[in-house]
């Protein structure tokens, strides 16, 4: 048995508890959505198995990626009818393609390229670094010609030193499939205590290519994610707005969330893959996928209005209420969804409002209030809100509201 398949073979005897169940469908892409390999022989290292469903030969591109989507690495290859490949990805970073010599500067240029540190060919960074020595990142797998749907395959991280493999299977990314593990709404369930006292850990992959940096800040446009939290019983007590690399790990502890347990409700604006690592302490490690959830987007449109009142009356048009100099504003802000596309991320700028929520489904208002000090003279308060759609027609919309009101220097009670 050669060491790559000892390693396989121990990974799944390792992995003890089965990912989540999936719909196996053979596919023209397959994505191992996260890689880490630590680069000296001992460590972690990341196996994967593709195979051929068909009773054909198929030709295969193989495309290596940092976490800023930058490509480092394409092997092609043929798959025979029915045959299964075995890699161990620490192989094709420590020597380059199969079956190819491969100078030593381009090897070193590899390592530096996955792992964070500027490139010894033109000194510049083509990723984040995760840990020292670790390379981290992606593979793509697509049928090349016709574009058979022929693939199917699985993952695994595995570290023999510390008994340690989760796996999952590979995430279909055919934009034609109907089984795709890519999505822009998800849900997922996280975990930060009890028997996974390790926590839960985000992995969210989306396709898009960033380029080298002569900063290990890098030149990656981050992109925007919403996340709402819920309870056990389904109620949401909070919300994050996430900055994301094309290829970024999350950690609930990070996220300061309040309960240990509950869901997660996650928009991005491109349509991304997020993976779940569920783990415990020095134990054991369980990868997963998160769910995605139908977004019926076709004709929908997105809306969104404000008013505003002070002191429970109407203020829109000036000169609006008479107040006392320095007396406290109590402000009544109603939010209202007027479209058919539920909206999330909801935002007020003007006015440091409280809201009871952060999302609003078609044709729901809520009411938020928030409390200043009135200043003297004619004054007007801009207050906006915002929200995100998940459809792509209306992803952003707003709604903007002017509040008048007059500040007297003496008690209100004495004008006519």
């Amino acid at each position: 048995m050669t060491r790559t398949k000892l390693l396989l073979a121990l990974a799944i005897a390792l992995a003890g508890t089965p990912g989540q169940a999936a719909q196996l469908q053979p596919t023209s892409d397959l994505l191992l959505p996260w890689f880490e390999v630590d680069l000296e022989p001992a460590g972690a290292t990341t196996l994967f198995a593709v195979g051929n469903a068909l009773d054909q030969p198929v030709d295969v591109l193989a495309t290596v990626n940092t976490n800023w989507g930058i490509p480092i690495l394409q092997i092609p290859f043929t798959l025979q009818p029915g045959e299964i490949r075995t890699v161990n990805l620490r192989d094709w970073l420590r020597d380059g393609a199969p079956g190819r010599k491969v100078a030593a500067l381009e090897l070193e240029h590899l390592a530096a390229a996955a792992s964070g540190r500027p490139s010894p060919k033109d000194k510049l960074y083509y990723s984040s670094e995760v840990l020292p020595g670790r390379a981290v990142g992606s593979v793509t797998l697509r049928t090349r010609g016709s574009k058979p749907d022929a693939l199917w395959g699985d993952w695994f991280v595995v570290d023999i030193g510390g008994s340690l493999a989760r796996g999952d299977v590979l995430v279909d990314i055919d934009p034609s499939s109907d089984h795709r593990g890519i999505c822009r709404r998800h849900l997922l369930r996280y975990l930060s205590g009890g028997g996974f006292d390790g926590g839960t850990e985000l992995v969210i992959w989306r396709e898009t290519a960033g380029r080298p940096s002569a900063s290990p800040e890098g030149a990656v446009t981050a992109a925007g994610a919403y996340a709402a939290a819920l309870s056990e019983p389904g109620l949401q007590i909070e919300d994050r707005h996430l900055a994301l690399l094309p290829l970024e790990t999350v950690s609930i502890v990070e996220l300061g969330l309040s309960e240990p347990f509950g869901a997660l409700r996650i928009e991005t604006g491109d349509e991304t893959f997020i993976g779940v690592r569920h783990s415990a302490e020095h134990r054991y490690s369980v990868a997963l996928q998160a769910h995605c959830l139908a977004s019926s987007c076709d004709e929908k449109q997105a809306g969104l209005t404000l008013e505003v009142l002070l002191q429970g009356k109407p203020v829109a048009t000036p000169p609006g209420l008479l107040v006392e100099d320095g007396s406290e504003l109590a402000w009544t802000l109603v939010v209202a969804n007027t479209g058919q596309a539920s909206l999330g991320g909801i935002m007020i700028a003007g006015l440091a409002a409280s809201c009871p929520r952060g999302e609003l489904g078609a044709g729901e208002l809520m009411v938020c209030t928030a409390a200043s000090k009135a200043l003297s003279n004619q004054q007007s308060v801009q207050v906006e809100a915002t929200g995100r759609s998940d459809c792509a027609s209306a992803s952003a919309v707003s709604a903007i509201a002017v509040g008048h009101y007059q500040g007297a220097l003496v008690d209100v009670g004495t004008f006519p």
